[in-house]
């Protein structure tokens, strides 16, 4: 019951990188699928709903975890005895189980990952082209103004009325 402190960190490194690899491809992905004028809507959709299944999954796999530890401590305890020894065997079995029931819920996600339509990434960061047509905004579609120029897109003009 008991893991050292260097390859404890080295496998939560691993689990942070991982995480930290996945939520970027998460947001790119979000923000390439909605329309120029919806990104900041979608990323923050992201975010929220991130935010949300992470505090909704912590509930769900901490009251398991309790369950599971409050039902096997009279079993370790008889094994173990009435000391802190049996409260870690039976710890270690509730955090076991916890992550036996979160692996068919990781197999869905990504079975249903499976469903997603597949789009091409855009390759700049401006609204597409609508053949010099004035946008919502007052400048052209393309990041540039009616006749189809192109300005930068961070120039300022066009975004406050």
């Amino acid at each position: 019951v008991e893991t050292g402190t260097w390859p404890l960190a080295g496998m939560l490194f691993v689990v942070g990188l991982g995480l930290g690899l996945f939520m970027q491809i998460l947001v790119l992905s979000v923000q390439n699928t909605v329309p120029f004028e919806h990104m900041g809507v979608g990323t923050a959709s992201v975010t929220f709903f991130r935010t949300l299944g992470g505090a909704v999954g912590s509930a769900v796999l901490g009251a398991i975890l309790i369950l599971q530890e409050r039902n096997s401590l009279p079993r370790f305890q008889h094994t173990y005895g009435k000391g802190v020894e049996a409260v870690h065997h039976a710890f270690v079995f509730g955090i076991d189980r916890t992550f036996e029931y979160s692996v068919p819920v990781a197999v869905l996600a990504f079975l249903l990952s499976f469903l997603m339509k597949e789009v091409r990434l855009r390759s700049n960061a401006r609204p597409a082209e609508t053949g010099g047509a004035v946008g919502k905004a007052g400048a052209g579609e393309g990041g540039g103004g009616a006749d189809g120029s192109h300005r930068p897109l961070l120039s300022g003009e066009g975004f406050i009325r």
